[in-house]
């Protein structure tokens, strides 16, 4: 954190102790460990919230990407992958169109011409029994 070393941190006593003194020291150094204690307490309580506010915001996205996903129409994404300019469903709403049209297409082209004479019916013939 401060990167202090062996030289510094002697240097920083002999001078406490000079300017402290001798009986003091024992009570400054304790109070001073515990403000330290109390500054790396309030340090990791601001961490863990500021970590907790990120991760809030990371949810907020998440569920923002989600009410988004559901709100989509799938339907028509997956439409405009498979027929992007619309030509299998023109062909298939013609088709639909014209069978509305005309419910019965074929009725009128499978009546006999009226100018040929009904076929007679089949004639009958006898089955051959054995004489007793």
């Amino acid at each position: 954190m401060f990167d202090i070393g062996g030289w510094e941190l002697a240097l920083i006593v002999v001078i406490a102790v000079f300017v402290i003194g001798p009986k003091e020291l024992p009570a400054t150094l304790r109070t001073f460990g515990r403000v330290m204690a109390r500054v790396r307490s309030l340090t990791t309580s601001f961490r863990l919230h500021v970590d907790d506010m990120i991760r809030e915001a990371e949810l907020e996205d998440l569920r923002k990407a989600a009410d988004a996903a559901r709100h989509k129409d799938f339907g028509r994404i997956v439409e405009d992958a498979v027929d992007p300019d619309r030509e299998v469903r023109a062909a298939f709403d013609e088709a639909a169109d014209a069978a509305r049209l005309d419910p019965r297409p074929f009725e009128s082209e499978v009546a006999p011409p009226a100018d040929t004479p009904p076929e007679p019916p089949a004639a009958e013939v006898p089955e051959d029994k054995p004489k007793p």
